[in-house]
């Protein structure tokens, strides 16, 4: 077990759950208003989806070279699974990131990839907030999304 991911997730601050649930927002004033560190994992996508390859992260990789009709087009529970999987082969890239971070510093950790069942290190449960939106709440912020 990594010592420095040990304490930092020990420390840390983590804002999960459903995309376009007011994370990002919330982190955001919180940094603010604390100084923590914010590490926004969506700022990291791009990046890590240029490095994934078909061997080991078979579902980012599909995923980098389809258009956003192509992942829409599909069933929900294809869409399901693979949003899931995505979020488990996409974990080490995280992982990788957080090793970075200046351990002197709190940090928030956001994001949609930050599942419980990812999250191995010890935390303090009272660090952790998972977020899930109203389908009002969710459909009225998607539709203000740029990229919709």
């Amino acid at each position: 077990m990594n010592s420095d991911l040990q304490q930092l997730f020990l420390h840390a601050y983590f804002l999960g759950g459903s995309p376009c649930s007011g994370k990002s927002t919330i982190a955001e004033m919180l940094a603010a208003k604390y100084g923590f560190q914010y590490y926004k994992a969506d700022d990291h996508e791009t990046n890590h989806m240029q490095r994934s390859t078909p061997d080991l992260q078979p579902i980012m990789f599909k995923y980098s070279r389809m258009s956003w009709d192509e992942i829409w087009s599909q069933t929900a529970e294809k869409l399901l699974h693979d949003e899931m999987e995505y979020y488990r082969e996409r974990f080490p890239f995280i992982l990788n990131d957080l090793n970075q971070l200046n351990l002197e510093t709190p940090v928030i950790l956001e994001g949609a990839a930050f599942l419980p069942e990812l999250i191995q290190y010890p935390v303090k449960h009272e660090n952790l907030v998972f977020m899930i939106p109203t389908i009002e709440f969710q459909l009225h912020h998607y539709a203000h999304r740029p990229w919709i």
